[in-house]
């Protein structure tokens, strides 16, 4: 092993020294391996920019994240974990794009690579990466966004900020690490069969004037919606009105929640909160809700103009001149704000396609991308609308704001202050331009199409996944 010359040890030399100086020999080092060539210091993170990206998440702030999480990385790679963040969130961003064309988008902003890295090492970056980086980058972004003065009208409600939970499931590809970990759908039939994909289960806290996400609760399918938003209980606090539907009442549940100071508005099935107490003047009624040591509440009845559904609501809001029931009453149809939420998750963001991760791992670290890329673009959402006279995110389309971060990471190629402030104001003047949507009032039924097929059950299939099929024969019939 040759010894670098500052070293204080030095081999002796076998024969006498020549009083002529030769000029040092010049060896041909082999070419090292293509894994390892794929991994060598090509080119620094700070040298690639990601626009809106990286304006609405700055680097400081992930540099951070990764250095507490202990993912920092110990050399500049080709892909380091900076910018494994960063190719996640363009990869949420354009759900149809693979990763070939992923690590080609990413070469084509860096002049110095000159080859984009394999798919398989963009996969091996995710697995080192992991999830609980995603988490707690969200975690660290996810804040409530509407002002108490200036956005009243959209976020607040008597002075308490309007937030709803609820839960959707995310599709999965169907393998047997995922069946294990979140399991699906079971058969109504009475047989117990598996049938379906995998699914994961999130529940999750918005903020209804801007629908921003908050928090998060990630589980497998057979979790149930109300004990996956336990874990929310910790993004509650006074001053907070929470608005649900009829999957989440349960004491125990509304219990956990009052204690951490918010109201409740939760609409419940006809066979809860039975029991009267009393009757109020606005036509609501006081009702004991549980068994043993039942708490008190206050039920709501309604229903709208030219529909028989009878909505019945329960609060922990007991005075009906602080709260009256009309104004509940309205305030409860904010609640379906999560429901787009869900919408641009799944059908705007994922394509309505499952999620591509094959792993556990993957599966939260791809969910957790989507919700903080979702975040990002309701801050710009916010941003914008905060521009506009009426100060309303609703009328800011989320698709136009998705085109807007695609483009800016086409066209930004260098980074630093002034150029993110001319990119937040170039992305802020083009929503601003659009035609703010102007939704008609109107109901549609919930209808589908029910398709009737002869194909066989995949779930319950147990033949092989494919076979070999016989090169194409033409026979034709003689006349």
């Amino acid at each position: 092993m040759p010894v670098a010359t500052s070293s204080s040890i030095q081999r002796q030399p076998f024969q006498q020294m020549l009083g002529v100086e030769l000029p040092p020999r010049k060896e041909k080092l082999p070419a090292p391996p293509r894994e390892l060539a794929a991994l060598a210091p090509q080119v620094g993170v700070p040298k690639l920019s990601f626009g809106l990206l990286e304006t609405l998440c700055p680097r400081e702030l992930v540099d951070r994240v990764l250095v507490e999480a202990g993912r920092e990385g110990q050399r500049n790679r080709l892909l380091p974990p900076c910018l494994v963040v960063y190719a996640l969130l363009m990869m949420c961003l354009s759900g149809s794009m693979g990763y070939g064309r992923l690590m080609r988008a990413l070469a084509s902003q860096a002049v110095r690579w000159k080859s984009p890295a394999g798919r398989s090492a963009f996969g091996k970056a995710r697995m080192q990466l992991g999830w609980e980086v995603l988490e707690k980058l969200f975690e660290a972004l996810a804040k409530p966004l509407g002002d108490a003065q200036l956005d009243a009208h959209c976020c607040f409600w008597r002075g308490r900020r309007v937030l709803a939970i609820d839960g959707t499931t995310f599709a999965l590809p169907a393998n047997q690490e995922l069946e294990t970990e979140f399991g699906g759908q079971i058969a109504n039939d009475g047989s117990q069969a598996r049938v379906g994909v995998p699914q994961a289960r999130l529940v999750s806290l918005i903020e209804c004037g801007t629908r921003a996400l908050l928090a998060l609760a990630l589980g497998a399918y057979d979790q149930g919606e109300g004990s996956l938003a336990r874990q929310l209980a910790k993004a509650l606090g006074p001053g907070m009105i929470v608005l649900a539907d009829r999957c989440f009442p349960a004491k125990t549940l509304w219990l956990l929640y009052t204690a951490t100071g918010a109201d409740l508005l939760w609409r419940v099935k006809s066979n809860l909160a039975r029991r009267h107490l009393r009757e109020l003047g606005d036509g609501s009624y006081l009702v004991n809700f549980g068994k043993r040591q039942p708490v008190q509440i206050r039920v709501i009845e309604y229903r709208r103009q030219g529909h028989p559904e009878i909505y019945r609501l329960i609060t922990n809001l007991l005075d009906p001149v602080a709260a009256p029931a009309q104004e509940l009453a309205l305030l409860y149809s904010q609640r379906w704000e999560i429901e787009l939420v869900s919408r641009e998750l799944k059908c705007d963001q994922a394509e309505q396609a499952p999620l591509r991760s094959k792993t556990a791992d993957g599966v939260r670290q791809e969910i957790y991308a989507h919700c903080l890329l979702h975040t990002l673009n309701r801050q710009l959402v916010y941003a914008a609308a905060a521009r506009t006279p009426e100060r309303d995110p609703d009328r800011i389309s989320f698709t136009v704001a998705m085109d807007v971060l695609h483009l800016s990471l086409r066209h930004v190629k260098t980074a630093g202050r002034r150029a993110r402030a001319e990119l937040s104001q170039w992305a802020i003047n083009q929503l601003v331009a659009c035609d703010p949507l102007i939704r008609r009032a109107r109901s549609c039924p919930r209808a589908v199409y029910r398709k009737l097929d002869h194909f066989l059950n995949r779930t319950r299939w147990r033949g092989p996944k494919s076979t070999n099929a016989p090169a194409l024969e033409i026979i034709l019939r003689a006349a």
